[in-house]
This record gives C-alpha cells, sequence and structure tokens, in this order.
C-alpha cells in the first residue's frame, strides 16, 4: 500500500506526461472544443477588443504544412454543422473569442460542403472572419488540409495579443 507521499511524489513524477498509443506513437492532447451559449436579442454586449481594421495577412504556406502534417498542433476546433447562419455567426465570435483570451492561436473551424457544395455558412465564414468585429483578432485563414476536412473546414490563425 502506497503512502500519501509516495502517491505525491508519483504525481509530481508524472505530470505533463504524454500519452503513448498501442502503436508506440506520441499523439498529442486533443484540441480544446469551445462551447456556446444561445443568446437572446437583447444579450449583446459591446465586442471586448478595438474595430480599427487591421490587415489580414495571407495563410503562410509553410505553417499550413507543419498543421496538416501534425508538427504544429491545432489549440482549438469548432463544428458548425447544424447552425442557422445566425447562430453560427454568434458561436463564431464566442469562440474565437475565447479562444483569443485564452492565448490560443492555431485551429480549425468546420463548416461543412453542404449536400451540393453550397453551404451558406461556408460561403459566409471568410466574410465573417474579415469583419470588423473579428479581423482584430484573425490573423489568416485558408481552406483546411484534406486529412483536416479540405474545403469543408478552415484553419484559423489568431493574432497574438497585444501585452
Amino acid at each position: 500500500m502506497a503512502s500519501d507521499k509516495d502517491k505525491q511524489d508519483w504525481d509530481d513524477a508524472t505530470r505533463g506526461v504524454k500519452p503513448i498509443g498501442d502503436d508506440g506513437m506520441f499523439y498529442p492532447e486533443p484540441p480544446k472544443v469551445y462551447k456556446t451559449h444561445r443568446r437572446s436579442d437583447n444579450d449583446y454586449a459591446p465586442f471586448p477588443f478595438d474595430l480599427t481594421i487591421k490587415h489580414q495577412s495571407d495563410f503562410d504556406p509553410l505553417l499550413f504544412s507543419k498543421i496538416a502534417s501534425g508538427k504544429v498542433r491545432l489549440q482549438f476546433s469548432f463544428d458548425l454543422h447544424g447552425m442557422s447562419e445566425r447562430e453560427a455567426f454568434e458561436a463564431l465570435l464566442d469562440v474565437l473569442g475565447s479562444a483569443y483570451m485564452d492565448g490560443r492561436r492555431y485551429g480549425l473551424i468546420v463548416t461543412g460542403k453542404g449536400r451540393l457544395g453550397n453551404s451558406p455558412i461556408r460561403a459566409m465564414l471568410p466574410k465573417w472572419l474579415t469583419s470588423p468585429k473579428l479581423a482584430q483578432i484573425v490573423s489568416s485563414f485558408t481552406f483546411s488540409a484534406k486529412n483536416h476536412g479540405g474545403d469543408g473546414a478552415f484553419y484559423v490563425l489568431l493574432r497574438r495579443q497585444d501585452r
């Protein structure tokens, strides 16, 4: 029977140790998945960021290949399937705002392609990400690699927080 000190020593020694899969490969922790809340029409607070337009850059091809290959880990993800356009936009504000405030930078937003390849949310996402509300925290975005959803998902790079 292990003593309390032995248990504490074991916890201290194994803190931060990452699991290894059955095949001996390292598997990073899954990205944080954010929950959103439904807002009423009277529940709109001012957006907490400076609303002057900032330039958004093209997504770095080297960063794209690192994310696609798993060398850079996605830090958040969110799926917009099954939402109306209004619900999706509100959820996007919540998720990206929370991720930005948490200091997360690399994420995946899943929109889906739609039944006929004409998903309205997929069509609106670039407009939303360049809107004044989100341009302050979104540095760049692009369609994801096939292993992350291809044309039905977007990689999003958030800006570093001003310190």
